[in-house]
C-alpha cells in the first residue's frame, strides 16, 4: 500500500487540483508500507504530461520546480524486498492553469484589439488622404481666383486708357515705359499662376513692379514705400503666391483714391518665426467712407475672401487660424485715417 500527501491545492473533483499558475513549484511525498522490507523500499514514479520514462528512487519524495501550465498525471508504484511491485499504483491529478494574460480568450482579445486599431488606423489615414485631396482641390480653385484678382478687367482696362492717354498726348517715352511694365507686371502674374509659391525677393519685385505702373497713371497723388525688413528676400524663402497685389490695389482704389489730394501707402516685409507678415498701411478715408466715395462707380470692388480662404487653409496646417488682420486707423480726433491689413502668410 502507498500513502500519498497533497501539499498544495484544492480538489476540484477525486484527486484532482486546481493549482494557479503561480504555484508550479510541486512537491509529492509518498511512502510504502511494507514490513518485511524494513523501510527499505524502491519506488517506480512518472508525471505524465511532462515525461513518459519512469524514474527509480530509494526516496519517498520527488520535487518538480516551475512547471509550464497544464494537465499532470502522477502515478509511482512500491517494490518490496522480495522484488514484488504493488499491484496498482499510487495516483494523482493536478491541473496548472495558464496566466490570464496566456489565456485564449485574452489571446482573442488582442487579436480584436489588434484588427481594431488597424481598421481605425487605415480609416483615419484614409480620411487623412480624403481631407487634404479637398483642401489641395480648394486651394487650386482659390489660386484661379486670385489670378482673376490680379488680372481683374478693370486693372487691365485703366492700364489701357493710360497708355492711350499718352500716345494721344504725344508722351511717346512715357507710353513705351509704361507699357514696357505694364508686359513685365503681366508676365510675372502669369508665372506665379504656374507656381503655388513665389520668392520673398520676387514677390517685393512685382508689388515695386505694380505700385510704379500706378504712379505713373495717378502721378502726384501716390506715393508709396516698399519697407523690407526681412531676411527672407535675400534667402530662397517662398510665401504662397499671388496674395499681396490685390491688397495693394484696395488700398490704392479704395483708400488713396477716395482722398482729394492723394496719399501714401507703404509696404512693410517682418518675418517672424516661420511665418512673414506683410502689412499693407495707407492714409486714405478709411472703409467706412469709401463705401460712400467711390468715384468710379463702374469699378467693382476687389472682394479678397478667396484670398483669405487660401490663408486660412495654408496657415491651418501649422497651427494658425488667424491669416488677414484688418485695422481701421484713426487721428488723434477721432476722424479715419486709413486702413491697415497685415498678411500672415507661411513660409513655404
Amino acid at each position: 500500500a502507498i500513502e500519498k500527501e497533497v501539499i498544495l491545492g484544492k480538489a476540484l473533483v477525486q484527486d484532482t487540483f486546481i493549482l494557479p499558475y503561480y504555484q508550479n513549484n510541486i512537491k509529492l511525498d509518498f511512502v510504502g508500507i511494507s514490513f518485511r522490507s524494513a523501510g527499505k523500499i524502491n519506488y517506480k514514479y512518472r508525471l505524465v504530461g511532462l515525461e513518459d520514462a519512469y524514474s527509480f528512487s530509494f526516496q519517498n519524495a520527488v520535487q518538480y520546480p516551475s512547471l509550464p501550465p497544464g494537465n499532470y498525471h502522477f502515478e509511482v508504484w512500491a517494490q518490496a524486498k522480495d522484488g514484488t511491485w504493488s499491484l496498482d499504483p499510487a495516483k494523482i491529478t493536478f491541473i496548472i492553469l495558464s496566466p490570464w494574460w496566456a489565456t485564449w480568450w485574452f489571446r482573442s482579445l488582442l487579436i480584436l484589439v489588434f484588427i481594431m486599431g488597424v481598421i481605425a488606423i487605415a480609416y483615419f489615414r484614409l480620411k487623412a488622404l480624403r481631407e487634404k485631396n479637398e483642401i489641395d482641390k480648394k486651394l487650386s480653385e482659390l489660386k484661379i481666383q486670385a489670378l482673376g484678382l490680379q488680372m481683374n478687367p478693370h486693372f487691365i482696362f485703366n492700364s489701357l486708357n493710360s497708355v492711350h492717354h499718352f500716345i494721344a498726348t504725344n508722351n511717346k517715352d512715357a507710353a513705351r515705359e509704361y507699357l514696357a511694365k505694364f508686359g513685365k507686371l503681366v508676365r510675372g502674374i502669369l508665372d506665379q499662376s504656374l507656381e503655388n509659391s513665389i520668392k520673398v525677393s520676387k514677390e517685393i519685385e512685382l508689388i515695386q513692379l505694380y505700385l510704379s505702373i500706378e504712379k505713373l497713371r495717378m502721378g502726384e497723388k501716390l506715393n508709396y514705400e516698399i519697407i523690407d525688413v526681412s531676411e527672407l528676400s535675400e534667402e530662397s524663402f517662398k510665401i504662397p503666391a499671388m496674395v499681396v497685389q490685390p491688397y495693394v490695389e484696395n488700398a490704392i482704389w479704395h483708400g488713396i483714391g477716395n482722398r482729394a489730394e492723394g496719399g501714401k501707402i507703404d509696404v512693410t516685409f517682418e518675418d517672424k518665426e516661420d511665418f512673414i507678415h506683410i502689412t499693407i498701411q495707407d492714409n486714405g478715408v478709411g472703409r467706412l467712407a469709401a463705401k460712400n466715395l467711390v468715384k468710379d462707380k463702374t469699378h467693382k470692388s476687389i472682394s479678397t475672401s478667396s484670398i483669405q480662404e487660401r490663408l486660412s487653409l495654408l496657415n491651418r496646417e501649422k497651427g494658425v487660424y488667424e491669416s488677414v488682420i484688418i485695422e481701421d486707423l484713426y487721428d488723434e480726433k477721432g476722424i479715419a485715417a486709413g486702413t491697415k491689413v497685415t498678411l500672415i502668410l507661411p513660409v513655404l
